[in-house]
């Protein structure tokens, strides 16, 4: 009786994937339920909603997810937040300016780790959508006059990512040698450090600096975690191929510690010019 009642307990806990691979549906299961021709047209399709996750694989408290990105957006109308399942949202916002501040704005952090978020149709299945990519304002420095024009730039940072815009021309609050791009990386691959550009039998590369990043590995160069959490923590510092060079001069730096998820964190450059959003003030 006690075998039985096990076995029943951890059918229980299948995930709806594993059942679908163990069981024979009955037809009717099995029939499709057309949206289109059983439904009239409802009109109002989704807006402002977008679908969001953390970059890490510690727990946290939703609740303080929601508390934070409520105080980095400082939002006109009320976000509504609804849990899918762990580390798994949707956000709905109430108006444009709203929408376009946490959409384009960013990169936000909660605990100093990547808060990714996408736009969502309410439709498709939560899991399918990859939240994999997020969008930073990356500098190359010391690029030639010759150059200095938006396909070059273009070119040589779409091998870092999916580059949104190129600003030639800095904004105010922005002074050096070096022209800014945002760009989508791949929040999995190893962070970026130089782009190469060759022309005739000339390689040169120029170095990439980031305005604001979540917490980053010194040792393996990956975003979600540092060196001491990377393998068992003991490195030789020495040979770290990662550091505080990767992070633009107008950011500040604190090593990881304490507090949150611990770590350090990378703050944008002026209010103005698309560096806004700590997670928390």
């Amino acid at each position: 009786m006690a075998a039985s009642s096990s076995s029943q307990g951890s059918q229980g806990k299948e995930t709806t994937d594993e059942l679908l691979a163990r069981l024979n549906l009955q037809e009717e299961e099995d029939d499709d339920f057309v949206w289109e021709e059983e439904l009239p047209d409802l009109g109002v399709p989704a807006k402002w909603l977008a679908i969001a996750r953390v970059h890490t694989s510690r727990t946290f408290s939703p609740n303080a997810l929601y508390g934070d990105m409520r105080a980095a957006w400082n939002p006109a109308r009320t976000v509504v937040w609804r849990k899918i399942k762990d580390n798994l949202f949707t956000a709905q916002f109430g108006c444009l300016g709203d929408w376009n501040k946490a959409m384009a704005e960013g990169p936000w952090l909660f605990r100093d780790q990547a808060v990714i978020m996408v736009e969502y149709d309410g439709f498709k299945k939560p899991d399918s959508i990859k939240l994999d990519k997020l969008a930073v304002w990356a500098q190359i420095h010391r690029l030639p006059d010759n150059f200095l024009i938006e396909p070059a730039v273009r070119g040589m940072e779409s091998r870092i990512g999916d580059v949104e815009e190129v600003q030639l021309k800095l904004p105010a609050g922005f002074f050096g040698e070096f022209v800014r791009v945002r760009v989508k990386i791949d929040i999995n691959a190893k962070i970026k450090r130089f782009v190469t550009c060759k022309k005739g039998d000339e390689r040169v590369r120029y170095q990439i600096k980031y305005e604001k990043l979540p917490v980053f590995c010194f040792n393996c160069g990956e975003c979600g975690h540092w060196h001491e959490e990377c393998g068992d923590g003991v490195h030789d510092e020495t040979k770290f191929e990662w550091g505080e060079f990767v992070l633009a001069d107008n950011v500040r730096y604190r090593q990881p510690g304490r507090g949150g998820f611990g770590s350090q964190r990378g703050r944008g450059g002026p209010r103005n010019a698309g560096g806004r959003g700590k997670g928390r003030e």
